[in-house]
């Protein structure tokens, strides 16, 4: 099996399996996409196979899955607790209290929970964040610059070694939350472009997932 599908397949759920476990058919789950009540798939796959026989005839056949992250089964069996703008503010609630905890000021948190909110119900962070909580949402959205600016300022330099501790917490703060991405997109994840790279500086290829 490719690589790429296995790590698909084992990390996230297929859209046919998800209507299953969660007892609710296909069609009710793409409203609810369209609704904005659940993420839409992380991930798509589109295969052809081709039916061949010795009569020399021949059929392609085309099938496409569509694959989850696996947190959406709760909040499908979960759908009916909440209204749209209940569950929209429950999120905004638990994305200001994060970011308040890392002293960030309130100015533009509204508009930057707008963004967040956009590309969590399209699926995105179903494929970065290991649980796609705004909590953890919150968490990516401080670390990250921090990793840019350190990377940024040391980017001349071949060997950061007197930065190791910092290097270190970075990859703890990182792991908490950040999913290995599907090797396809590990070089231009933030896990790959940033970390992995941080680590490498720093000798500590030992640490990297």
């Amino acid at each position: 099996m490719n690589e790429n599908i296995e790590y698909i397949s084992k990390n996230f759920i297929e859209l046919n399996e998800l209507s299953s476990v969660a007892e609710i058919s296909i069609q009710e789950i793409n409203t609810l996409i369209a609704n904005e009540r659940i993420p839409n798939y992380s991930y798509q796959i589109e295969s052809i196979s081709t039916i061949t026989s010795p009569l020399g005839d021949s059929i392609e056949i085309k099938e496409t899955k569509k694959y989850f992250d696996k947190s959406v089964v709760d909040l499908l069996k979960n759908i009916a607790m909440q209204s749209k703008n209940e569950f929209k503010q429950q999120c905004k609630e638990e994305f200001f209290a994060q970011m308040n905890k890392n002293e960030h000021s309130l100015d533009d948190l509204a508009e930057i929970f707008e963004q967040k909110w956009q590309f969590y119900i399209k699926g995105v962070y179903g494929i970065c964040l290991l649980e796609p909580s705004f909590t953890n949402i919150a968490k990516k959205a401080t670390l990250m610059p921090k990793m840019i600016t350190f990377l940024e300022e040391n980017e001349k330099v071949q060997v950061i070694d007197e930065n190791q501790e910092q290097v270190r917490q970075f990859n703890h703060l990182y792991n908490e939350f950040g999913k290995l991405f599907a090797p396809y997109q590990r070089a231009t994840s933030t896990r790959g472009k940033y970390l992995d790279t941080l680590l490498r500086k720093c000798n500590l290829d030992n640490l990297i997932k």
